[in-house]
């Protein structure tokens, strides 16, 4: 149900009734490049396209290199990308064949997204392909963001969780708040 609403949320699932209103604007009537501003999409398993890494975080020249670049830096995207013999010229499959850790496609992915500078920030449990090291810079990186943009978290760790405002849970397919 979490993930289901999610994609309602996102605009890739329709409503099976009324409508999804995000900065006063209806989901559904939003064209792809206008949601990308207003929705970032955090999945729990990284979205990598067949591509290099810098077609990757810039969704193929869609969005600012210098915005993804900065973004990529926060998640050190950059140092583990240098460390390879392309660098962000470094060909993806978007597949299992590619020979970078889950990790940092997680990272890269993430990066991708917020590089648009959404107004609301999904994350599905996007903090289960992480490393040690990637789970703090990511923790710190929604830390950070906390006030400026708005942010629907699904998670079952309790540090991500302590982020939150306010907890809600699915409860026979209605939305109700928990106490915290």
């Amino acid at each position: 149900g979490k993930t289901t609403l999610m994609n309602i949320i996102s605009g890739i699932y329709p409503p099976t009734g009324g409508n999804v209103y995000i900065g006063g604007k209806n989901v559904n009537s939003c064209s792809p490049d206008e949601m990308v501003h207003h929705v970032g999409f955090i999945r729990a398993r990284p979205m990598i396209f067949r591509g290099t890494i810098r077609d990757n975080i810039t969704c193929f020249g869609q969005t600012n290199e210098s915005s993804a670049r900065d973004v990529a830096a926060l998640l050190n995207v950059d140092k583990d990308v240098a460390k390879l013999p392309g660098g962000f010229d470094t060909f993806l499959n978007g597949n299992n064949t590619d020979s970078i850790s889950q990790g940092l496609k997680q990272r890269i992915s993430m990066a991708r997204v917020l590089a648009t500078k959404p107004h609301l920030i999904l994350f599905d449990n996007a903090d289960r392909a992480l490393d040690k090291d990637g789970y703090v810079l990511v923790y710190s990186l929604l830390a950070r963001l906390k006030g400026k943009v708005s942010i629907i978290l699904v998670t079952d760790d309790r540090n991500l969780s302590a982020l939150a405002d306010r907890h809600y849970r699915i409860d026979n397919g209605h939305l109700c708040i928990n106490s915290k």
